[in-house]
């Protein structure tokens, strides 16, 4: 069960750097400012796959440590795809940041003020 768990985990920090890479060229040939922070975002989420069976995989303690690794593991995502909007720092505070992220993650739905944000662009 753990292998499965760290497999699938690895393989959705790997997807999520593959399209942030993605957004990384377009911004680039779109000529956009913000195609670095999308590569940081591609560096940051496969270091974190890459090493993700390394930090979350321990042979005692089975049910301990699929919950842990769980809890760390949304942790991470959140964090992860909190990256792209620290771009918007001066529209968004930090809070709001985490919060937007966590809301994407756990699909929650939208901040109202991301909302109003779109809207003027």
């Amino acid at each position: 069960m753990q292998n499965l768990l760290n497999y699938s985990l690895q393989l959705t920090f790997y997807l999520y750097g593959g399209f942030a890479l993605l957004l990384s060229f377009k911004c680039i040939l779109s000529s956009s400012k913000n195609s670095s922070i999308f590569f940081i975002s591609f560096i940051v989420s496969f270091i974190i796959g890459y090493f993700f069976k390394v930090l979350f995989y321990n042979n005692k303690f089975k049910e301990k440590n699929l919950a842990i690794t769980i809890f760390l593991s949304w942790i991470l995502l959140i964090l992860v795809s909190a990256i792209p909007f620290f771009s918007y720092v001066d529209i968004f505070s930090i809070s709001d940041i985490f919060f937007i992220s966590t809301s994407f993650i756990t699909t929650t739905g939208f901040h109202h003020k991301l909302s109003t944000f779109l809207f003027y662009i």
